[in-house]
């Protein structure tokens, strides 16, 4: 494929053309700092469109920079008017591959420029492995979606606000969930694999209700967490789980909130508080005592060992469906019973 250096004057450029463009999404202030200190290091890419009219294929911030210097022309490598197009995008995107390392959105970009002109397969067995991206020809859409899923998208996945995972798991969803997601995503700040357990409950949970997943993002109660301004990330980012957790799993729901009402009738002092197994899974349940001076601690022990010997802790204990639990009634009475005798 030939192609001559050739100084070209940028008012000769087309740069509305974007034709071959892989944008990073991201600063290119780097690369600014070294054009000021040393200027161009490599030639960008034209391509001769007929008369005076050229294309950019390689350099795009490069020759943004020299525009906005305010540079009469550039050193290019030109390629001639005519030039097989298939053959220089595939230059170009290798290029690409053996450029500094790709962002999520580059990769994106690149997938769906192969797949305009290479078989799904051949992209998959050659370029997936260079691309470090896992090799599966179900993805390929995704992939191409996340390519033409717009720009607030690929900024949060070259940034790193959204992961590879979960922008592709989103590529999915209806487009206005999506937004939402990604909206949502950028306030927690989560890590990769809880991105990609609240989409994975959101699913769940419709499927269950026969409901859409961009619906439930509007429950009163995940909303009331979402627009909470007092909360951190970290603590709405838990909240949120936690109320995935309830709607998802309504009977551990329910089992919640009756141990819950149980131990608030106990009218136990506050220094004593007992900790059920995780998800009610498991027999290991744990008590425990607060003090601050030895007779406290022993008060305490007395509190906690009637507790112990009374029939309060085997209901509080028990699950809805032992027999031995007869019925919510018996056990109120049972346990405001133990309250009194405190």
């Amino acid at each position: 494929m030939d192609a001559a250096y050739s100084s070209i004057p940028l008012r000769h450029i087309d740069w509305e053309d974007s034709t071959y463009a892989i944008r990073s999404f991201q600063p290119s202030t780097e690369l600014e700092a070294s054009l000021e200190r040393l200027g161009f290091l490599t030639a960008p890419w034209l391509l001769c469109q007929g008369g005076e009219r050229f294309v950019v294929v390689d350099g795009f911030k490069r020759l943004q920079w020299a525009r906005r210097r305010g540079l009469p022309d550039v050193l290019c490598r030109v390629y001639p008017e005519g030039t097989d197009t298939g053959e220089l995008r595939l230059r170009r995107l290798e290029g690409k591959l053996f450029a500094p390392p790709l962002n999520v959105a580059e990769k994106a970009q690149i997938i769906s420029e192969l797949l305009d002109f290479l078989p799904a397969q051949i992209v998959v067995r050659e370029y997936f492995p260079r691309l470090g991206v896992a090799s599966r020809v179900e993805s390929l859409e995704r992939w191409r979606g996340l390519a033409a899923a717009g720009d607030e998208m690929l900024e949060a996945v070259a940034s790193q606000e959204i992961f590879d995972r979960t922008a592709l798991e989103l590529m999915g969803w209806e487009e206005r969930a999506r937004l939402e997601m990604l909206s949502l995503f950028k306030e927690l700040k989560c890590s990769a694999s809880v991105q990609l357990e609240i989409l994975e409950r959101l699913t769940e949970i419709a499927l269950g209700r026969a409901r859409k997943r961009g619906d439930l993002l509007h429950d009163a109660e995940l909303q009331s967490i979402v627009v909470d301004s007092t909360l951190n990330h970290r603590r709405k980012t838990g909240l949120l789980r936690e109320r995935l957790t309830r709607m998802r799993f309504p009977r551990l729901r329910a089992r919640e909130e009756r141990f819950n009402a149980q131990w608030e009738s106990l009218s136990l002092p506050g220094s004593i508080r007992l900790t059920h197994p995780p998800a009610f899974e498991g027999e290991r349940w744990q008590l425990q005592i607060t003090f601050s001076r030895p007779r406290e601690l022993m008060d305490l022990l007395d509190s906690a060992g009637k507790f112990a010997r009374s029939p309060a802790l085997k209901s509080i204990m028990a699950p809805p469906e032992d027999p031995g639990v007869t019925g919510s009634s018996q056990r109120s009475v049972t346990i405001e019973g133990f309250s009194k005798e405190l």
